[in-house]
């Protein structure tokens, strides 16, 4: 199986499909989102600890039978420091569970499994893509259902990691393994 992951810690999507399928629709196993918002009572350090130790937990109850973790390439908003730290916090987690796993971590740039999922360049379309990963999502009845547990504004980051994953799937070239 491989686990796609949409990083960061308010919100974090992520998708298992199978690697041993000719149409990566026909493999999704199920999907999800854990969504955290920032808990104003504590400490901004100790607030983004917690939050990314719930993602590893998270990470490890789904690690059976995942022979590979792809996640976005972290990008980054100069003029957004917190939201840079969260996704930070987000991608060294996640890394840092992959390699305490032993399960080989890879990243994909945004922009490149966009481009391949669509079929084209330029200015990639939310909602293009969140249309795609409908498709992909419906041939599994697990994922539908877990889809429709999803709040319909946080549906994105399991359309994310969806795609992030078909496309390492169809098109392992785009990605660079972390190590």
């Amino acid at each position: 199986m491989i686990l796609g992951v949409d990083t960061g810690l308010a919100s974090f999507g992520w998708a298992k499909l199978s690697e041993h399928t000719a149409v990566p629709s026909d493999g999704i196993e199920d999907l999800g989102v854990l969504m955290q918002p920032a808990d104003k009572s504590l400490s901004p350090t100790v607030d983004r600890t917690l939050r990314a130790r719930r993602q590893v937990q998270l990470l490890d109850s789904m690690a059976h039978n995942v022979t590979a973790i792809v996640r976005e390439k972290p990008s980054y908003n100069p003029r957004l420091f917190d939201h840079n730290v969260c996704i930070t916090a987000s991608a060294e987690a996640i890394a840092a569970w992959a390699w305490c796993m032993g399960i080989p971590l890879y990243e994909i740039a945004p922009k490149d499994w966009q481009h391949a999922v669509t079929g084209h360049g330029g200015k990639v379309d939310q909602d293009e893509i969140a249309r795609r990963a409908t498709v992909f999502i419906a041939h599994s009845e697990r994922a539908s259902r877990s889809l429709q547990s999803i709040g319909a504004d946080d549906r994105w980051h399991a359309f994310d990691a969806t795609c992030i994953a078909a496309c390492f799937i169809r098109r392992p070239q785009l990605a660079t393994r972390i190590e």
